[in-house]
């Protein structure tokens, strides 16, 4: 069943939603989620890890889940995939 989590060590809903999601993601800590991504940000020349190519890079050799649009048919949303895949399995 899905769970609302917070990853950020206060607990605070700021403007953090990559570094939770990551960290929540992964399973790791918040704080060491947000080093290694600052860190890896100015290695690799970017001016955010907000950014969508420093996020393929971030991520390459995870395995991706795309969900193709179809026409005339709306995204499924989080919230919907967690009711069908209550456990993560597909």
């Amino acid at each position: 069943m899905f769970k609302e989590f917070n990853a950020h060590p206060k607990g605070i809903k700021t403007h953090d939603c990559v570094v939770r999601a990551i960290a929540t993601a992964i399973n790791k800590d918040y704080l060491g989620v947000r080093r290694d991504l600052n860190q890896k940000k100015r290695e690799w020349g970017f001016t955010s890890y907000k950014d969508t190519k420093f996020l393929y890079k971030y991520f390459e050799g995870y395995p991706r889940l795309i969900f193709k649009a179809i026409k005339g048919e709306p995204r499924i949303k989080g919230s919907d995939f967690t009711m069908i895949h209550p456990k993560g399995d597909m």
